[in-house]
């Protein structure tokens, strides 16, 4: 009885003492194994952050390349513009260059005139002092001739008498005077109004050179030419300090047909003499 008490007692001694090296061996296995899930769990931790962090610059790029293609159309619009002002200006310089040219061929011939009229002007006033002379002379000769033949007889009515013959001839000769002066002063003042149109016309081909350059600026990305640029008003603008008068010297916005029966809108239409445009 008592060698199976002791039997069941070693028994009962070696389970328990198998269920302590039991629990020690799973408690340290699960201990390695708890490490590791919470090693693991650290790197997922860290990975799912770098994931969010990856999410949050990708929709910041995307938002901001959507801004940069909605600049990039923008400034593309703005980029058309400018090219077709461009286009439109460089027409307008081309067409005012060429009045330009016209208006110098114009001067040059009203030079020409101009000294021809001089000469003829300079040999009117020799021959008027030629006939000037002429006419003392023959007066002279007539007087003399009057005093020698009928000094007795020289009365008042003989007086009247020659100079209702001489005064129209001195008429004549003064109407002649002032033809030729009126003649002289009319082509001086035609040649000053022509010379200040050129003027004008030199200042203005002048000034769009400028203006096509800024707005040539403007193209290359210039953006504060860009912003100042306005157009028909900066036309305008030059029409008016190269002194040319609106309604008068030039028109805006208005429609003519060209040789060919084309009606074409200018920004400006120059007035020049003789009724071209």
């Amino acid at each position: 009885m008592s060698s199976e008490l002791s039997v069941l007692l070693f028994v009962l001694l070696g389970v328990i003492l198998g269920a302590v090296v039991t629990w020690l061996f799973m408690k340290t296995r699960f201990s390695g194994s708890l490490n590791l899930l919470e090693s693991e769990k650290s790197q997922l931790t860290s990975q799912l952050q770098h994931q969010k962090e990856a999410l949050i610059e990708r929709d910041q790029l995307r938002l901001e390349s959507s801004n940069l293609k909605a600049q990039i159309a923008s400034k593309l619009e703005t980029q058309q513009d400018l090219n077709q002002r461009l286009d439109k200006l460089e027409k307008q310089y081309i067409e005012v260059n060429r009045e330009k040219n016209n208006l110098e061929i114009l001067l040059a011939e009203q030079r020409t005139s101009f000294e021809k009229a001089n000469e003829k002007h300079a040999e009117a006033q020799q021959e008027i002092e030629k006939l000037n002379e002429k006419f003392t002379k023959e007066f002279e000769n007539l007087a003399n001739k009057i005093l020698d033949e009928k000094s007795s007889k020289f009365t008042d009515q003989n007086k009247k008498n020659i100079e209702q013959i001489l005064n129209p001839l001195q008429e004549k000769i003064l109407m002649f005077e002032k033809r030729v002066e009126d003649t002289h002063k009319d082509t001086i003042e035609r040649q000053s109004i022509l010379k200040q149109q050129i003027i004008g016309l030199k200042e203005l081909n002048e000034q769009m050179s400028k203006e096509t350059t800024n707005l040539t600026k403007a193209l290359k990305g210039d953006a504060k030419m860009r912003g100042n640029w306005g157009g028909e008003l900066v036309l305008e603008r030059v029409l008016e300090k190269s002194g040319l008068e609106k309604g008068s010297e030039y028109e805006v916005q208005q429609s003519f047909k060209t040789e060919e029966g084309k009606t074409v809108f200018p920004d400006v239409v120059i007035n020049l003499p003789g009724g071209k445009k």
